[in-house]
């Protein structure tokens, strides 16, 4: 039961990633006010729920929180690194360095950390 929870979490925050970097949102530059106010909502959550998992799959393979936070930061850093190195083709750029393996992996995530867990149970 706690696996399959487990498993929707990980959907979830896979399919929230890949809608934010669906080119659809990319192309939309300053959307309304209302439009706005949801976008920053759903990006907040979608925050929340990356940082959330982050630190508890590093915490389950015995990673420390410090590994978890240097990744982050080097994450966000070579992201504004992108942006800011060719910022007329960030969105495309983004897309492609980062929206595209975000797609897939909202595609492949959850079998994969089922496959993981049952590969783990079968050896203990």
């Amino acid at each position: 039961m706690q696996i399959k929870r487990i498993l929707r979490h990980i959907a979830c925050a896979a399919l929230g990633a890949g809608l934010l970097g669906s080119p659809v949102c990319a192309g939309q530059s300053h959307p309304d006010k209302n439009a706005r106010a949801g976008f920053d909502d759903l990006s907040r959550e979608m925050s929340t729920c990356a940082a959330y998992f982050a630190p508890l799959l590093a915490n389950y393979i015995g990673l420390g929180d410090e590994v978890v936070m240097e990744r982050v930061q080097e994450a966000l850093k070579d992201m504004v690194d992108a942006v800011n190195g060719d910022p007329p083709n960030s969105l495309r750029v983004m897309h492609a360095k980062y929206g595209q393996p975000c797609d897939e992996l909202l595609q492949s995530a959850p079998k994969r950390f089922a496959d993981l867990l049952a590969d783990h149970q079968e050896e203990h």
